[in-house]
């Protein structure tokens, strides 16, 4: 069976110890797969990073924009003389670029995150009663923004509807940033974004209703085995 989400992370439980104790920041993840839940400490230190590096990627949809602008800066008169990528790379080129340091930089991401993710250190399971309350936290706190971050928890079907909004929403606004002139059509331009925005809502809708579904399984397996 496919299984368009490996793994569910819940976020934002706190495990409180002995009074003396710092309380415990503990992330939940789910293997759907298998079925297997693990439970994760994750110190401040990795919510920082972990903030830091969703800001990284959410600047990713900027970044094409953003080239584009420095490049049309760089470039000569928009209305008399070949801009800079016009000239020097071709009209393949011009497009292509934007989109390669976008590529570039979502391929660093990916790894550093991974990476980051791969440092956060397992725990004992916690009691069944501290289960259930943390469990209920997280039913209280599904449509948190940050149980759908990029590349956690979004399916690869709605990865490349993002990916052809991003194509055909994006690339017009880019290519008119800084190549004058060439004209492109509004229609695709507005089309291209609204594909773009429409495919977080599958993504967002998805994650919320499998997370919600998979708490109450994991609460009605808790009160059978108490």
């Amino acid at each position: 069976m496919w299984i368009p989400y490996k793994k569910l992370v819940f976020y934002g439980a706190y495990l409180r110890q002995v009074q003396k104790e710092a309380d415990r920041r503990l992330l939940a993840e789910y293997d759907l797969s298998s079925g297997q839940l693990t439970w994760k400490e994750e110190s401040p230190t990795d919510l920082s990073r972990r903030v830091a590096w969703t800001l990284w990627s959410l600047g990713l949809v900027i970044l094409p924009l953003l080239v584009g602008r420095i490049l049309r800066w760089l470039g000569h008169d928009a209305g008399r003389q070949p801009h800079y990528p016009d000239r020097y790379l071709g009209s393949l080129g011009a497009v292509a670029l934007p989109l390669l340091l976008g590529l570039l930089l979502a391929l660093v991401y990916e790894g550093v995150a991974s990476h980051l993710r791969a440092q956060v250190k397992s725990v004992l399971a916690p009691d069944l009663a501290s289960q259930r309350a943390i469990l209920s936290d997280f039913r209280d706190q599904t449509l948190r923004f940050n149980g759908a971050l990029p590349g956690r928890q979004r399916p690869y079907l709605v990865n490349s509807l993002l990916l052809l909004g991003y194509l055909f929403g994006l690339v017009p606004l880019v290519w008119g940033l800084y190549w004058q002139p060439v004209l492109v059509s509004s229609f695709v331009a507005r089309l291209g974004i609204l594909s773009f925005l429409l495919s977080l809502v599958p993504s967002l809708v998805f994650s919320f209703l499998i997370k919600s579904w998979v708490i109450q399984r994991l609460l009605r397996g808790i009160e059978q085995q108490a």
